[in-house]
């Protein structure tokens, strides 16, 4: 599923079991609409994937809303950017994750 094809928000319970995975580019332009029009209090980080991919938890899809923490969001993602977030098991992005050496624990 794409985030395009869902209507925000999502209820908090629904979509902690997600994550939104992304390519690059899509991860440049989210950084460039938070840096001109977010809140430096609330932020989404995303995580690179050993694919190349980002990913950023999907309780995220929780606040996207007017009102929501990260509701600025909204009116600048366009359908384009919005077509290229994938909406996957939480899980399956997080078998994607680099492994931790345990020197950085």
């Amino acid at each position: 599923m794409i985030l395009s094809e869902i209507s925000l928000p999502v209820l908090y319970a629904d979509c902690k079991s997600l994550a939104l995975v992304y390519p690059y580019e899509v991860a440049a332009v989210w950084y460039t609409i938070q840096e001109q029009h977010g809140d430096p209090r609330h932020v989404g980080v995303g995580r690179q994937l050993t694919d190349g991919r980002w990913m950023m938890s999907g309780d995220v899809l929780s606040e996207l809303c007017e009102g929501g923490i990260l509701g600025w969001a909204v009116p600048h993602l366009a359908p384009e950017i919005t077509a290229q977030i994938e909406v996957v098991p939480l899980g399956e992005a997080m078998s994607l994750l680099p492994p931790v050496e345990a020197s950085t624990l």
